[in-house]
């Protein structure tokens, strides 16, 4: 039975039991000193790791803390960014509008220059437009130089009696009472 021998530990001898009492209670003595001894080595040591644990109980603490701070801040953050969102849809809208108002302006302000230079262009300016005009001239038939006009002798002169007097304003100046 070499298993057995294996784990025994303590021999008994029966013969001497006196004996073996003293030499178990020595024994258990002995144990008990390593035991205590054992005991205050781990006191030692826990007192070496308790301020450890403690420092990593704060810091998770602290930790769990920051997080759930952060936590809420980027939801808030999240809401202000969403809400920044609609605001700047909004805004490029307006703008777009503004610019398509703006355009519109510049294109009609345009069109109406373009206009009045058309409507201002003198034949000299504009081959078409004399064109035009030595065409109506010689359609009608009949062309005065001279600055004789054919009508002349219809109107009326006036006289100069019958002519409008201006108005004279007073150019004096003075202190009024």
């Amino acid at each position: 039975m070499p298993v057995v021998e294996e784990f025994q530990i303590i021999e008994i001898d029966l013969g001497d039991m006196e004996g073996s009492i003293q030499l178990l209670k020595a024994e258990a003595d002995s144990q008990h000193k390593a035991m205590l001894d054992a005991n205050k080595e781990a006191d030692e040591i826990w007192e070496e790791v308790k301020p450890m644990l403690e420092e990593r109980d704060f810091l998770r603490a602290e930790g769990d803390r920051l997080h759930n701070a952060f936590v809420s801040s980027r939801e808030a953050a999240d809401k202000v960014h969403s809400e920044i969102k609609i605001l700047l849809d909004q805004v490029n809208e307006i703008r777009d509008d503004l610019k398509a108002q703006r355009e519109e302006r510049e294109r009609l302000i345009k069109e109406h220059n373009q206009s009045v230079r058309d409507a201002l262009r003198t034949p000299d300016e504009d081959e078409e437009l004399a064109s035009s005009l030595a065409d109506e001239l010689l359609e009608k038939g009949s062309l005065t130089l001279g600055g004789t006009r054919a009508d002349a002798d219809s109107k009326p002169q006036s006289s100069k009696r019958e002519r409008k007097r201006s108005r004279r304003l007073g150019t004096t100046r003075g202190k009024r009472d």
